[in-house]
């Protein structure tokens, strides 16, 4: 299965300006080559969230231009 994301690499999930859903993964490991694990900076916990989702997740938002390479630049 090919995937949309790579261990080591960070990418900008981005739906829109001021949405509390935007977030920088660091992308972890794969579990199966079904899942993805990642972890973003929680400002207001002021410490590191670890998420587990779906590879379907990161090719949906890939699809919809929600996810952008490296983090950086944004739309």
């Amino acid at each position: 299965m090919e995937m949309p994301v790579e261990i080591g690499r960070k990418y900008k999930i981005f739906f829109s300006d001021n949405n509390p859903m935007n977030r920088t993964a660091h992308i972890r490991a794969f579990v199966d080559e079904h899942y993805v694990v990642y972890r973003f900076w929680k400002k207001r916990k002021d410490r590191w969230e670890y998420v587990i989702d779906s590879v379907y997740y990161f090719k949906l938002l890939l699809k919809d231009g929600a996810l952008i390479k490296d983090g950086f630049s944004k739309r």
